[in-house]
């Protein structure tokens, strides 16, 4: 378990990557995990590939438990209009606050 986001992006990034190869080795029943690799790849968790059954089984749990997700393609979405958002408002980005704002507003931007 981690404390979630604090201090600046890389501390977050690595705190996070963290996570998901725990969840990672989880998912392949590894029962001991000690760390993420220093230079980790998203395709390998400690040089076991990581393949489509294990995400497809992630994937098939959160639609199974009714936790939303979104793709790639969607984020990017979020991104861009968070990032348009900011420069209005002469910041680097301005956030859209709640994860039922954003389901909103990929659902009225999305042409996926």
């Amino acid at each position: 378990m981690r404390r979630g986001p604090s201090g600046i992006i890389g501390t977050n990034k690595f705190d996070a990557e963290s996570v998901v190869h725990a969840i990672q080795a989880d998912v392949l029943g590894k029962q001991e995990f000690t760390s993420a690799p220093s230079n980790p790849s998203p395709f390998s968790l400690n040089g076991t590939p990581i393949i489509d059954p294990p995400l497809r089984d992630i994937k098939e749990t959160l639609k199974k438990k009714n936790i939303k997700t979104v793709s790639f393609e969607q984020w990017q979405l979020i991104d861009q209009e968070e990032l348009r958002r900011g420069k209005v408002m002469n910041k680097i980005r301005d956030k859209i606050p709640t994860s039922s704002e954003m389901m909103s507003f990929i659902k009225t931007n999305a042409t996926l």
